[in-house]
């Protein structure tokens, strides 16, 4: 997976606007449960290698671009789109082609010159996989187990076998493969790459006959569920979810917001539209705020688990 910045300019100038990209690579973790494997933050591009396990790639996109596009023009005084357009996507077969892919991203900032080994490079996951010190904690949102039981059970010899085998010259050429013009969609086995379409694809199109009304319908949780466990929690009135608070926190409110976001992944307009709030912008710094005070305070991350926990408990999503 991979996006570039319109004209090929950069989209990354200093240390905050990496920070923030990988703060939104922990979101899509919370709210859409996508998983990050392995990522490569250049100048004016990103490599990304992320799991889907909901089946819901476009939408965490969505909101990774969008966000990140948001804060930028906002800091940039930048007006218009800043990637060049859709992010590119790969569909990768386990085992060998899965590590091909881990040393091609780990790579990437050698390759173009940025320094000597990758793991000199401060905005790739190659260093969070060589220890498990800070840069490690500081990316709790990583997954690095699936890869690096892939060279054994011992962890130590795991990550120095995993740093050979990314700094060793691949036999196969990636970056044709990646971001050639005739790049593949699959990168796999012969035997992969017909089930994928006899399986995946026949899908897709047949799935495409299906209103989209109908689709949304059967992933969602209705929001007045969603609404009415968080009033009853909170032991509010429903006009509360709409009040203007001013400075002032209104919990359940954010919670309310949150959840709609977690659980249904609705858009920031589809949720300004369910509270009354004619702000998007508003009420994307309101949900921003509540999440970072999720993950600062243990007793509102247990209180939207539990909240969380009874709703799915008898949805099938």
């Amino acid at each position: 997976m991979m996006n570039r910045g319109a004209r090929r300019e950069s989209i990354f100038h200093d240390k905050s606007d990496y920070k923030y990209f990988l703060q939104l690579l922990s979101e899509i973790r919370e709210t859409w449960n996508v998983e990050t494997h392995a990522f490569s933050l250049m100048g004016n591009h990103y490599h990304l290698l992320i799991h889907t396990p909901n089946s819901n790639l476009s939408k965490a996109m969505r909101y990774l671009n969008a966000q990140y596009t948001m804060r930028y023009n906002k800091k940039y005084h930048h007006d218009g789109a800043l990637f060049r357009g859709r992010f590119k996507s790969l569909l990768t077969e386990k085992d060998n082609y899965l590590l091909e892919l881990v040393r091609y991203i780990h790579m990437n900032p050698v390759k173009a010159g940025l320094s000597t080994s990758p793991e000199q490079h401060p905005w790739t996951s190659h260093s969070a996989y060589l220890n498990s010190g800070k840069r490690k904690k500081e990316m709790g949102w990583l997954v690095v187990d699936d890869v690096l039981t892939m060279f054994g059970s011992h962890e130590g010899r795991a990550r120095r076998k995993l740093h050979r085998f990314v700094t060793t010259e691949s036999k196969l050429d990636m970056f044709t493969i990646v971001e050639g013009k005739k790049r593949a969609c699959i990168l796999g086995s012969e035997g992969f790459g017909d089930w994928v379409r006899n399986n995946l694809l026949d899908r897709i199109k047949r799935d495409r006959k299906i209103p989209l009304t109908r689709q949304s319908k059967r992933l969602r949780v209705a929001p007045q569920k969603i609404m009415e466990m968080v009033l009853h929690f909170y032991g509010q009135k429903r006009r509360v979810l709409s009040e203007r608070t001013g400075n002032q926190k209104n919990d359940a409110r954010s919670m309310f917001m949150y959840l709609l976001r977690r659980i249904n992944g609705m858009s920031h307009a589809e949720i300004a539209k369910e509270i009354n709030v004619k702000n998007v912008n508003t009420l994307s710094q309101a949900l921003h705020r509540f999440t970072k005070q999720r993950k600062a305070n243990t007793a509102i991350a247990r209180v939207t688990q539990t909240i969380a926990d009874n709703l799915m408990s008898n949805v099938k999503i």
